[in-house]
């Protein structure tokens, strides 16, 4: 398969944030950057993207945390080199503008953080146009996101109503994706009750 309908792709997808960003995404994170960079060494190419680049600075943070004693880190331009060559870039992708720097790079493992927060999936289809590997090398791309957002109908329509459940293959945008959902009841380190309590006080919806 080519990249455009390789098996390798996956959608995540984790209902809410705050404590799970810091417990579940900081362990999957780790997880699956470090196993890319090994795997592949040199051709491995991960980029993180957000519709805004302050909206990086959690994830930057946590990057700092767990490869600052053996990767170096490029703070004007906001990636990583690791020793084994593999380099992992945050980035934002806003508009058209955003896109042209992309243009031509080649991307093994693309991360799309709150992919509700873009109004529609056109740019995003474009960046996915980027996974383009070497012979022998996988391509994945995750799909992070909460419920709400000026992109949540198109998600959910994409992602959610083509799943035929979780953890169960299935295809949409001529790719193969897995939807892993999840809550905090999910999230043993964190105190339920309390997170329980902040999110009903954050709005009816919650």
């Amino acid at each position: 398969n080519d990249h455009e309908d390789a098996n390798g792709q996956w959608e995540m997808n984790w209902d809410y944030d705050d404590a799970l960003k810091t417990a579940d995404r900081h362990t999957f994170f780790k997880f699956m950057t470090k196993a890319i960079a090994e795997e592949y060494g040199y051709r491995a190419q991960v980029l993180w993207v957000r519709r805004s680049h302050p909206a990086l600075v959690d994830a930057i943070t946590q990057s700092r945390e767990l490869f600052g004693r053996f990767a170096s880190f490029n703070a004007s331009h906001s990636f990583w080199n690791f020793p084994n060559g593999a380099v992992l870039q945050f980035n934002q992708l806003h508009d058209e503008g955003d896109y042209d720097k992309y243009q031509g790079q080649s991307i093994t493992l693309l991360i799309i953080d709150e992919v509700t927060q873009w109004p529609s999936p056109a740019l995003l289809d474009r960046l996915s146009s980027n996974l383009r590997p070497k012979r022998g090398v996988s391509v994945r791309q995750l799909v992070l996101g909460n419920p709400g957002g000026v992109g949540h109908a198109w998600v959910q329509e994409r992602f959610l109503d083509a799943s035929p459940g979780p953890w169960q293959p299935f295809q949409t945008n001529s790719r193969a994706w897995i939807v892993a959902s999840s809550t905090y009841l999910d999230n043993p380190h964190i105190d339920h009750a309390i997170y329980k309590t902040q999110l009903e006080a954050s709005g009816p919806d919650a």
